[in-house]
């Protein structure tokens, strides 16, 4: 719709609703992906522009997506099973997986993207690579087998490599951006660095989190600071930050091109993760719009690069980590202000409202997502995160200036330079360390379900928002405060036999334990636990055991007597634990321990 004025047409803007409404309709066309011809799609797109029509514009972008995906689907074809040896380009850096594995994804020339995995001495050639690179690769390729998330990076396959290796080629602008990028990391490796401290300042400024520990990876999932350990939108704040005085100097062209030099350059070096490339995208379109003196709400930014990027590549919109992304800063730039102003005006002074609304809004947003995709969440999460935030904005911001020099510099005077970094790292792994394991109730999908009837039913029959409030946060942490009770709790790969009476509570981590029994462990009661088995001492099983471990601190940890876990006792012969409910009974077997009830 439009009206006319003295000097022609003037187009009138879509409003703020009608802008996210558009972001919604391409979410949801992408999803459906129906089998319309993408022609028709930019007809009708071209045909809504022509007639000013702001409803025919949302319908026309809804099936524009959707014809958009489906040519995606359609163009998505999974290898076939055959013999691969030719040239190959590295998307990611590989990461290596004990004993002695590696893993990366690469493009081949003809586009198509495949999962590279090498062992042994092909392991070794590939983990002296780089993002970008190129090489020669003789292996094999095969067909995906049920892995959604690949397919979300366009990856059809998989490629077995026997033999890898580098070949030179043309790098550039990627050979610039590697530099910038070893700057940083030089930056981590002066003066006494400990690999935990490392890995996080590494996931903090470029996003390498290859490095985290398994009991790393648990302790912040369990705190709600997962986002911290990899890079997200919050550093292209930064990075915006620390090359402002350079954008400055230069005049309006000028300062737009550096800008996008500089977002460009950070996307690529922090391998254009999905949430960065939301970031970017949105921080372009706020210094395009404010170069040209047209202001923007930080809203409609986010909803116009939501609806692009979903035209670029619609597999997006299946990325959890795009969808984290894009909720968490709606909820943000949704919830942030009122809940600010509320919280200043009847709860807590004005300097802690503003960072306390961004967490409150930022976890509100994404809360079903993670329900959703990782199961219960701790309300740790909203402390945990006011603790560490200021901490790793401190992290981010001195990686990318005074962490460069001290790279460039080294020696003791770089390690001097670094103190500060290793106060903060400090200060993160202390938070991370207390609050995964501190008792807060755990929200659960039934839990949030029916907070959302109190909050509707509360407004329905008006409710004042303070004893409101109160309630819902009673009723949290009486139905989602983690207790063991008297009877075992199982899980996947995983038990608890909680003691009584003075006896000792019991974890057991059985045969096929995976990553995610740390989590689980913790949130149903089992921070407590005296005496942790592991029914195997080798392998991924061995490697969530020592995690546990350094979790929960626990003392005493039997395992099989050719275990791998530090601090582990080596069971040789049958061994009873009564937990004073139940009598366990462990036993060597011929794979490893056997753990039962008498």
């Amino acid at each position: 719709m439009n009206r006319r004025s003295g000097t022609g047409v003037d187009p009138v803007v879509l409003t703020e609703p009608q802008i996210v409404g558009l972001a919604v309709v391409a979410w949801v066309g992408a999803e459906l992906a129906v089998a319309v011809p993408v022609i028709i799609g930019v007809a009708l797109l071209s045909g809504s522009l022509l007639v000013r029509s702001r409803w025919a514009l949302l319908a026309s972008v809804a099936l524009l997506t959707s014809a958009l995906a489906h040519r995606a689907d359609d163009a998505y074809t999974v290898v076939e099973a055959e013999h691969y040896d030719g040239m190959a380009t590295l998307v990611t850096d590989p990461e290596s997986f004990p004993p002695v594995a590696a893993s990366a994804l690469v493009k081949l020339p003809d586009g198509r993207r495949l999962q590279l995995r090498a062992n042994g001495e092909a392991a070794f050639d590939l983990e002296l690579l780089h993002s970008g690179d190129r090489l020669a690769v003789q292996g094999s390729m095969r067909p995906l087998v049920d892995a959604p998330w690949l397919k979300t990076r366009h990856v059809v396959g998989l490629l077995g490599a026997k033999s890898v290796e580098f070949v030179e080629g043309p790098r550039w602008p990627r050979s610039v951006v590697e530099r910038a990028r070893s700057a940083v990391v030089a930056g981590s490796a002066v003066g006494s660095w400990d690999w935990a401290d490392q890995a996080l300042y590494l996931g903090l400024v470029v996003g390498d989190d290859r490095s985290q520990t398994m009991s790393q990876t648990a302790r912040f999932k369990l705190a709600g600071l997962t986002h911290l350990l990899a890079v997200s939108g919050q550093n292209v704040a930064f990075v915006l930050g620390v090359a402002r005085p350079l954008i400055g100097r230069f005049g309006y062209r000028g300062r737009w091109l550096v800008s996008a030099v500089v977002l460009f350059g950070f996307a690529l070096a922090t391998r254009l993760e999905p949430s960065v490339v939301r970031a970017t995208s949105t921080a372009g379109l706020a210094t395009i719009s404010g170069m040209a003196g047209h202001r923007q709400s930080g809203l409609r930014l986010l909803s116009i690069a939501t609806v692009s990027l979903i035209m670029v590549d619609p597999f997006l919109v299946d990325s959890v980590g795009f969808q984290l992304s894009i909720f968490a800063s709606g909820g943000i730039l949704v919830f942030g202000p009122p809940l600010r102003n509320w919280l200043a005006d009847r709860l807590v002074p004005s300097f802690l409202a503003e960072p306390l609304s961004v967490t409150l809004a930022a976890q509100l947003a994404v809360l079903p997502l993670l329900l959703a995709y990782f199961g219960p969440v701790s309300t740790v999460a909203i402390p945990a995160n006011l603790a560490a935030g200021w901490a790793a904005g401190g992290v981010m911001t001195w990686g990318l200036t005074v962490g460069v020099l001290a790279g460039v510099v080294g020696g003791w005077a770089g390690a001097v330079l670094q103190q500060p970094a290793h106060l903060l790292l400090w200060w993160l792994d202390r938070t991370a360390s207390w609050a995964s394991t501190a008792p807060f109730p755990v929200m659960s999908g039934v839990i949030l379900w029916v907070v959302l009837i109190m909050v509707i039913g509360g407004w329905l029959v008006r409710v004042q928002p303070l004893p409101l409030a109160i309630g819902i946060v009673l009723f949290v942490v009486i139905a989602g405060f983690p207790t063991l009770g008297s009877r075992p709790k199982v899980g996947d790969g995983w038990a608890i036999w909680p003691g009584t009476n003075g006896h000792p509570t019991l974890v057991v981590l059985r045969a096929d334990a995976r990553e995610k029994a740390l989590v689980e462990i913790v949130q149903n009661g089992g921070a407590g636990s005296d005496l942790a088995v592991s029914e195997r001492g080798r392998g991924r099983p061995g490697e969530v055991a020592a995690a546990l471990v350094d979790i929960l601190d626990i003392d005493e940890v039997l395992a099989p007597s050719d275990h791998q876990i530090v601090g582990g006792q080596r069971v040789t012969t049958t061994r009873t634990v009564d937990t004073g409910a139940v009598v366990v009974a462990i036993r060597p077997g011929p794979q490893g321990l056997i753990v039962g009830s008498d």
